[in-house]
């Protein structure tokens, strides 16, 4: 037996009338959505990342926008070339301790613990102590900066070009460092 199929004009033309949407990730639409729900304006898609891929780690592909590339592997995110999370931007690991309030900033949005931040980017650190408390910055050990103005200190420092950890302790008593 012999079956010739010959396809109809629509059918021949499918590919090139499909129309393709793009479509966030699920973790950006979550994120949108928790941010919407608080009540903010804006949303910071790599701490999103980041957060997902933390809570994520050693569970064998299971992040929600995971998906199977051709060879079986799993890719998350924008990552294509299998398993294994070969972007090389840095991540900044915040520690933060003591009594008052600390926040880190690029470009004015909050940065998490986590996040992913390209190398050479301006870092701002906030500290509000309690009174009478004195903050205290490091990065990989070597301290940052702080200037005090009306009570709330102020540092900068340059994102490196690898995995770094800052260390904020919004509340050591004492003499500030003189470094």
């Amino acid at each position: 037996m012999n079956i010739v199929f010959t396809p109809g004009e629509d059918f021949e033309n499918l590919i090139g009338k499909a129309e393709f949407n793009v479509v966030a990730s699920r973790i950006a639409q979550a994120a949108t959505l928790k941010t919407e729900k608080a009540g903010g304006t804006t949303v910071d898609l790599e701490a999103a990342r980041a957060a997902a891929r933390t809570q994520n780690s050693g569970t064998n592909g299971s992040n929600p926008d995971s998906g199977s590339n051709t060879n079986g592997s799993t890719s998350t995110g924008d990552n294509s070339s299998g398993g294994n999370d070969t972007n090389s931007t840095p991540r900044l690991t915040i520690n933060k301790s003591g009594t008052g309030a600390a926040s880190v900033t690029v470009n004015g949005n909050a940065v998490n613990s986590g996040a992913e931040i390209a190398a050479n980017t301006e870092v701002s650190i906030s500290v509000t102590p309690a009174e009478g408390q004195i903050p205290t910055a490091t990065l990989n050990g070597n301290s940052v900066t702080l200037t005090e103005n009306d009570g709330t200190y102020t540092g900068i420092f340059s994102m490196p070009s690898a995995n770094a950890t800052l260390a904020i302790n919004s509340g050591s008593t004492g003499a500030p460092d003189d470094n």
